[in-house]
């Protein structure tokens, strides 16, 4: 279950592996907790008198955490737990969400502050179930990645999807030294317009799948050589 968190920001836990450049098997493994940023409508709509009236239990009990701290001094741990849930339903009201996860190797070293480094996923995220109903595009890098997991057919909101094999997001190099086929359950992913995938030669059956994407207006794809 995914912790507490404003719907301004999604936490995910990702499994990485640091890597030296060239080289498959070196650092350890990490579960690391990163922070998703949410995007709200370019246009939210002004909330209704039922969506104040669901306000407004959670703005009383916001307020009295923050008169008694008034009191003494002020204790911004609490004062982030209290304040969570009223901003959990006003980002709920106003249509924000994670639509966007970006795990290439670039992203996952800003997000977790490791500089001049290789970091890669060794695993999907599974949280990234939890938030089937809000993700719109979804981007991995696949170039330590054992699986792809047949959950990812039930993101059926998803419009954009990138995976990239090679090494450190690059279009040229080696490609994933694992992952040989694509998914067969991307024929489930009805809404996608857009499929970019750079693996290892993806199976007959799952090409079959990719020509039931009924709404895909983009594909870019590059079977690269897997690694040896």
């Amino acid at each position: 279950m995914l912790p507490v968190a404003t719907n301004f920001h999604k936490p995910l836990c990702v499994r990485v592996q640091q890597f030296e450049y060239g080289y498959m098997d070196y650092g350890e493994i990490d579960d690391k907790l990163v922070m998703v940023r949410c995007a709200k409508p370019a246009q939210p709509s002004p909330p209704s008198a039922e969506d104040l009236r669901r306000l407004a239990p959670y703005e009383r009990a916001s307020k009295e955490v923050l008169e008694a701290q008034q009191q003494c001094s002020f204790d911004t741990e609490a004062l982030d737990k209290a304040f969570a849930p009223l901003l959990n339903e006003v980002g709920d009201m106003q249509g924000i969400r994670a639509h966007t996860a970006h795990l290439l190797c670039n992203v996952l070293e800003k997000l977790l502050g490791w500089n001049n480094t290789l970091v890669a996923l060794v695993k999907v995220p599974g949280d990234l179930r939890l938030l089937q109903a809000e993700v719109r595009k979804l981007k991995l890098n696949c170039y330590a990645l054992m699986i792809l997991p047949e959950w990812l057919g039930e993101l059926v909101h998803l419009e954009e999807l990138c995976l990239n094999g090679g090494c450190h997001d690059q279009d040229d190099g080696d490609s994933n030294w694992a992952l040989t086929v694509l998914l067969e359950a991307l024929g489930a992913l009805q809404a996608l317009k857009t499929l970019t995938f750079r693996i290892s030669q993806p199976s007959e059956p799952c090409l079959e799948s990719i020509a039931l994407l009924t709404s895909l207006m983009t594909l870019a794809a590059r079977a690269a050589s897997a690694r040896g």
